[in-house]
């Protein structure tokens, strides 16, 4: 089964190390979150993750079925990784993103 756990909310580091890109929480945010009609919490940080699929979230906006081939990539710091435009709202948005990390990383 996969497993998601965030790494990093409003801001987010994005680095070389070795041949891979990676994320990270930046040090005056980690610990911290922020929860809508609750404030500010405390939660467990998790440790750096290699970066391997770019999610755009954009709501209300209508996907295409057959996107193509080059508007599946991105460009990032000289590496190309995996991409997704997805809209959050969605009910399918949790089965299609799973879809895409299975399929496309």
């Amino acid at each position: 089964m996969m497993r998601a756990d965030l790494v990093a909310d409003d801001q987010t580091e994005v680095y070389v190390r070795g041949h891979r890109l990676w994320v990270r929480c930046p040090r005056t945010i980690r610990g911290k979150l922020e929860v809508r009609g609750l404030g500010i919490v405390s939660v467990k940080p998790h440790a750096a993750c290699p970066l391997v699929l770019v999610v755009d979230l954009k709501p209300d906006t209508r996907t295409e079925r057959l996107p193509e081939p080059g508007d599946l990539t991105v460009n990032l710091l000289d590496h190309r990784l995996a991409r997704i435009s997805l809209d959050p709202l969605r009910p399918s948005a949790p089965s299609v993103l799973r879809a895409a990390f299975q399929h496309l990383t």
